[in-house]
């Protein structure tokens, strides 16, 4: 394992903003960045992206993830601690030592780095063949004959492979390493597994391949379109591997990334061709699915970076019928959804051909409609084709079961209005019909809405709701706001001249955790960060406080609650926490008196008055969390 001086040197080459940044879009608001959280369905953006200072980590409002940059990746891409250290030290240009690790963990970590390597020299090998003269002919005369030019053969590395059954074999050499790790990259079958034979086999054999990449544009998979028409199937992906699962992949998407974050909008279509004409034209930020339906991840990695999202599907019934498969997926995601059907026997490839085709393909998209307009014009030529009031009453049941499916009910505002009223109108039945209909229909299909804030257990939802509830709010506030200015600034002005709290003065179970971490580094001289905690603490609970008291120690140095106070944040917080602690000290004294000194009534007087005086001052900690 690398040793902890390469690790800081590695997050401290890394600029924060520009990881996350290339993975979800990413706004400046005030001293931080923001951005649609990635890790749970989120409506708006909840993740704060802080590098203030010596500071580098992200925390979700929402639902409490947090960490620094190699978190974000650990999570982000499923990958181990040592593979994002890897990522990080190779994009910061840093070389980093021999690791040790145990020897299953450098088994799998191995194995998975052998089939990327597999899937590198596959790709190599795959374009050698391509430009091979007698080999890779047709699939030349392919690429010619769909006008695709060689700077798109170069941006997605498309290649061919032989129609024999041993090119890929010959090229590694039958070495058994490279066997083994072209198996299980997909590149090879065994043939036990075929015909019960010995050795092994090209999986893919006369077609054109494209490769496909993972978001970093590393090769993870293949697709391969067949050159002779009577083979089949007529398009062949790999196998889904450790590193590929074709739910979670659109091809294309490393490199339409930053275009769809520029403009807002993804173009989501079908075919490898469909999306490398479009790039070719001009509309970089198309992607494509790879044969399968749209699924809940594809919705989800093009929601963090898009605002619309343009189902562009053939015009035979297989097309329309994706393009409502998709945006019943999409619907359940915060993006605007429009559907764009492409004339009746023609592609993307088709329309983009010729000296108007630019032109016609972008008035076709400026004509996209939007998903409910689109699936109720359907609707009505479906019902223009009945005649009798049973089939017609069929047809609404199916439409407003699907409906409910891709939860219109969630769906607010002047479109839904329209929607139901034109139904009723189509149908001649009252509005409180249709209501009632598409009611049934959403309560059949309800899921917890995606968005739906989580429960996150740091966060205090019901502070100071319960009057007698109002010291240990007070504390446990004061606890909180003390260690976040620590946090939000460690060299706070005038910090030596204020006494250190101790561990022992705090009586959270949370906080009493993240103050033993923190105060006994502060006691050794050092200034510790969120990030630094990060580095050092493995313990998660304390890390997603940490995160989270950082804001509301930013709020206590930024927006203090009096302009006119003189004392600095830092002596607010622990004078305020030293409040809490002597009117707990008077209560308990109280307590002493009335059962072992009843005898004496003015003492007790005398302590009950003394509570009375302190009350404001505690009282002002929880008027600060309300204000």
């Amino acid at each position: 394992m690398a040793d902890r001086v390469e690790i800081d040197r590695v997050r401290e080459a890394t600029n924060l903003v520009e990881v996350i940044g290339s993975h979800v879009a990413l706004e400046p608001k005030g001293r931080e960045h923001v951005g649609l959280c990635p890790f749970h369905d989120d409506n708006s953006p909840s993740m704060a992206v802080v590098t203030h200072k010596t500071q580098a980590f992200y925390k979700c409002h929402s639902c409490g993830a947090s960490g620094d940059v190699f978190k974000f990746l650990m999570n982000y891409l499923r990958i181990d601690f040592p593979e994002a250290l890897n990522m990080l030290a190779e994009r910061a240009g840093i070389t980093l030592s021999t690791r040790r690790s145990s020897p299953e963990d450098r088994e799998r970590r191995s194995m998975r780095e052998r089939i990327r390597n597999s899937n590198d020299a596959a790709t190599v090998y795959f374009q050698k063949v391509l430009a091979h003269p007698e080999h890779g002919r047709t699939a030349r005369s392919m690429i010619e004959s769909r006008e695709i030019s060689d700077a798109m053969v170069s941006d997605f590395q498309i290649g061919c492979a032989p129609s024999g059954w041993d090119g890929m074999l010959k090229a590694i050499g039958n070495r058994p390493d490279a066997v083994e790790s072209a198996l299980a990259a997909g590149l090879l079958r065994s043939r036990q597994e075929r015909s019960g034979g010995d050795g092994n086999y090209d999986y893919f054999r006369n077609r054109l391949m494209f490769p496909i990449c993972n978001e970093s544009g590393q090769p993870i998979a293949f697709g391969g379109r067949i050159l002779d028409p009577e083979d089949n199937p007529k398009y062949l992906n790999s196998p889904e591997t450790e590193l590929f699962n074709k739910s979670r992949t659109l091809y294309g998407l490393h490199l339409a990334r930053k275009a769809i974050m520029d403009a807002g909008t993804a173009i989501v279509t079908e075919g490898y061709t469909d999306v490398i004409a479009c790039h070719q034209a001009g509309f970089r930020n198309v992607v494509g699915t790879l044969g399968t339906a749209m699924t809940d991840e594809h919705a989800k990695l093009l929601s963090r970076i898009a605002d619309t999202v343009v189902l562009l599907f053939d015009g035979d019934e297989a097309g329309q019928r994706a393009a409502e498969r998709g945006a019943e997926v999409m619907l359940r995601h915060p993006v605007d959804v429009r559907v764009c059907i492409l004339p009746d026997g023609t592609d993307p490839a088709d329309l983009l051909t010729g000296s108007e085709g630019n032109e016609s393909f972008r008035d076709l998209l400026d004509r996209s409609e939007d998903v409910l307009h689109y699936m109720l014009q359907r609707f009505e030529r479906s019902i223009g084709k009945n005649d009798s009031m049973s089939g017609r009453q069929h047809a609404l049941e199916l439409f407003i079961g699907e409906l409910g499916r891709i939860g219109l009910a969630g769906v607010h505002g002047i479109r839904k209005s329209l929607l139901m009223n034109r139904l009723a109108d189509l149908m001649n039945v009252s509005l409180g019909t249709i209501e009632t209909m598409l009611g049934g229909a959403s309560d059949a299909h309800r899921t917890a809405p995606i968005g739906t804030p989580s429960i996150n257990p740091l966060v205090d939802t019901d502070i100071f709701t319960v009057s007698d509830r109002t010291l240990t709010r007070a504390r446990q506030l004061a606890e909180k706001e003390y260690l976040g200015v620590l946090l939000f600034e460690p060299e706070a002005p005038g910090r030596e001249a204020i006494p250190l709290l101790t561990q022992e003065c705090f009586l959270d179970g949370r906080t009493r955790l993240l103050a033993a971490e923190l105060l006994p580094r502060i006691n050794e001289g050092k200034l510790p960060t969120v990030q630094d905690l990060h580095g050092e603490v493995s313990d998660d609970n304390i890390l997603e406080l940490a995160s989270h008291l950082w804001f509301l120690g930013e709020r206590q140095v930024t927006e203090p609650t009096d302009e006119y106070d003189p004392r600095s944040p830092l002596q607010r917080v622990t004078e305020a926490l030293q409040a809490c602690m002597d009117h707990a000290h008077t209560e308990q004294r109280l307590a002493h008196h009335k059962t072992s000194q009843k005898d004496d009534p003015g003492a007790v007087l005398d302590i009950i008055q003394h509570l009375r005086d302190q009350g404001p001052r505690v009282a002002a900690i929880h008027r600060d969390e309300r204000s």
